[in-house]
């Protein structure tokens, strides 16, 4: 595995943050088209929210947004939603003049629901790090600018699965005392990894903290996958679903979301433990300014 100095990570990572600026104002765009071409198009039928979906996925496709989906049906509603990233800003409260740049990210979920025929796209509680972002791309391998439509593709697919678990982490800690919640130390399974995330008790924010790949992964950290891994994709988009559009599908507490959070509380604070002693892919990044 090919590492690369900081200067040049933070480069690519400010690369890949335009191009989700980029992405993001072209779907903007095609969503400004599409609602002069149809202003009047619904979702009160079955079929006019399969159109409507169709109607979106293209449009993410088109624009580069797309991630992760998450379709739930029960027997009277549906949901259809994807998860993507955006760079996050934030406002300047001192001069009012704008919005200053991180270099962070930020969940944004895009929903479709049927039959209350609502559409909606808002950002969520969830962060991803410019320490977490930079961990995938060197994962990815992309060690040089300018960035290429394949190297989004590919962070983008190393984080499409991680969102579903960040949003999904909201349902199953509903019912744990916030207190106890911040103290976890939450695995959120990924393609070829999994991101460690932290919990903000008092602003309810989900920091996705830093990537680990699986082939560097420690032994505890492999008895949790066992765990965490017979987690089904329809039960985990069940649980985010419940997050997403609330009071419009409606999860219920199990014995399966316990045992995600006993992983956490069982696993977590060891892999805590180790976080001062760097494995090969931590060695490439301890100098470097987050």
């Amino acid at each position: 595995m090919r590492h690369i100095d900081p200067s040049l990570a933070r480069g690519i990572r400010r690369a890949y943050l335009e191009a989700l600026d980029e992405s993001l104002g072209r779907f903007t765009q095609l969503q400004v088209n599409e609602q002069r071409r149809n202003p009047h198009v619904r979702a009160d039928t079955s079929k006019g929210f399969n159109r409507g979906v169709e109607r979106l996925r293209r449009a993410l496709e088109t624009s580069g947004l797309i991630q992760s989906e998450i379709s739930v049906s029960t027997k009277h509603k549906r949901l259809w939603a994807c998860l993507f990233l955006r760079r996050e800003t934030e406002t300047d409260n001192l001069d009012g003049k704008g919005m200053s740049q991180t270099g962070h990210a930020r969940t944004v979920a895009l929903a479709l629901t049927h039959p209350s025929l609502r559409r909606w796209m808002r950002p969520m509680n969830i962060k991803t790090t410019a320490h977490a972002i930079d961990r995938v791309i060197q994962r990815v391998g992309i060690v040089d600018t300018p960035i290429h439509p394949d190297d989004i593709k590919a962070v983008n697919a190393e984080i499409a699965q991680s969102l579903i678990w960040a949003v999904a982490s909201f349902f199953i800690l509903s019912n744990i005392d916030p207190k106890d919640a911040e103290a976890l130390t939450l695995i959120l399974p990924s393609q070829h990894g999994f991101f460690i995330g932290k919990l903000d008790a008092i602003s309810s924010e989900l920091s996705l903290v830093t990537y680990v790949d699986r082939d560097t992964s420690w032994a505890e950290q492999q008895e949790a996958f066992r765990v965490l891994d017979t987690v089904s994709d329809s039960q985990l988009g069940f649980w985010a679903a419940d997050v997403i559009a609330q009071h419009h599908i409606v999860a219920e507490h199990t014995d399966a979301d316990n045992a995600i959070y006993e992983c956490w509380r069982n696993y977590g604070w060891r892999i805590r433990e180790k976080l001062d002693r760097p494995g090969q892919l931590d060695a490439a990044w301890a100098t470097r300014n987050i």
